[in-house]
């Protein structure tokens, strides 16, 4: 972890999911309540916001208690269904407000005749963010020995104003639950992408009597774990982008060795190289030393995105002819910028349901396998946390 690498850059991960399986409810121990009031999304759409307060732990009520954001965009229809969508974010970290607020026309036809719910999930959002400020303090080319300790100083603040074992994915599956009945639904039905559908999975466990019907979007299979196959999977994602370039006429013809031209980048970089770009939002001037894990992690997220991977045949090019990775790492910066995660809450569950049970000898060792090894590393200051029982 010789740089900020393990901070931003690996965000953007597609999460596991549970089994779906019956088991005894867990009922929030005092009837919630909510008053919802008018209010505008990001863009001017018009909802109703309000808050549902719950305990943070469940076993002492009279404990320190969570306000979690709610909005509800009403059905359009005056014969609306009786079940709403509520809609379940990604990450773990994203708060579903943001993540779904400004994007809510996509759900136009079922918003038609069903209400769609968004709750900021405990720790995201507007419901107590667990997020780390420390890291914004830290420079692109941070040491490692910075890296590690903007991570303690992370969970230490966090730590004062939350207990982090109540912070996982079965607690907010009791969460929605206590939404649920706060705004009088008998049943809904669940919309969940990426880490979302872990959650759905889990509510739909704890209460399956609840549930009409889940949508997952971008789930995987219950033996997959976070950062298990990020190795495997960047790589399959960088080879298809290399197969696309070749069997398209402009771009083979502009970039006819591009694979090779990347192989290249690769071994430069085992020695780091100085690169002087203008920062992306302020236009100011910096200096960086550019590392081949860097550049790695860069271009995984860079993957993620048709738009970006559009842009990378180019920008690989550049950095071959002109030993230039000034447009890559802005570029890169910019991409991790519209990334709104609570880091706090990603280190918290992912630490505690994924780390134990990752085969680190599993992973495929490519130039993407060091996102594995820097999640790792902050597990290790990052302790598992102890599960409520669900």
């Amino acid at each position: 972890m010789k740089q900020k690498r393990f901070l931003k850059w690996f965000l953007w991960l597609v999460l596991t999911a549970g089994l779906l399986a019956g088991c005894s409810q867990a009922a929030p121990a005092l009837e919630p309540t909510v008053t919802l009031e008018d209010c505008r999304l990001e863009g001017g759409r018009q909802a109703e916001c309000g808050i549902v307060t719950v305990p943070e732990n469940r076993a002492e009520a009279n404990g320190r208690q969570l306000d979690l954001a709610v909005t509800v965009l009403p059905a359009i229809s005056n014969a609306a269904a009786s079940d709403p969508l509520f809609l379940l974010a990604g990450g773990p970290g994203q708060g579903a407000i943001d993540t779904f607020g400004p994007f809510a026309s996509i759900f136009r036809e079922i918003r038609q005749t069903r209400d769609l719910v968004l709750v900021d999930q405990r720790g995201t959002g507007d419901s107590n963010p667990l997020i780390c400020d420390s890291f914004d303090a830290l420079p692109l080319d941070a040491t490692e020995e910075e890296g590690f300790a903007a991570v303690a100083e992370c969970r230490t603040v966090l730590e004062q104003k939350a207990d982090l074992a109540h912070y996982l994915t079965a607690t907010a599956a009791q969460d929605l639950e206590a939404v649920r009945l706060a705004l009088g639904y008998e049943q809904i039905s669940l919309f969940g992408v990426s880490y979302g559908t872990r959650l759905a999975l889990e509510y739909a466990r704890q209460y399956p009597d609840s549930v009409r019907a889940m949508i997952l979007d971008a789930v995987t299979g219950p033996e997959m774990v976070i950062f298990q196959d990020v190795g495997r999977d960047g790589q399959a994602a960088l080879d298809y982008m290399f197969l696309r370039c070749i069997h398209d006429a402009a771009c083979a013809e502009q970039f006819p060795d591009l694979q090779t031209e990347y192989e290249t980048i690769l071994e430069r970089l085992s020695t780091p190289q100085m690169t002087t770009f203008a920062h992306p939002f302020t236009g100011e001037k910096i200096t960086l030393s550019v590392t081949r894990p860097l550049v790695s992690q860069i271009i995984f997220n860079l993957l993620y995105s048709p738009d970006t991977v559009s842009l990378l045949p180019l920008m690989i090019h550049q950095a071959y002819t002109e030993n230039d990775y000034g447009t890559l790492v802005a570029q890169g910066m910019m991409s991790s910028a519209n990334i709104e995660i609570a880091d706090g809450l990603l280190y918290t569950i992912a630490c505690t349901e994924d780390a134990p049970i990752l085969d680190e000898a599993a992973v495929e060792q490519t130039d993407f396998a060091v996102i594995t090894t820097d999640f790792l590393e902050v597990c290790e200051l990052w302790p598992q946390q102890t599960p409520d029982p669900a």
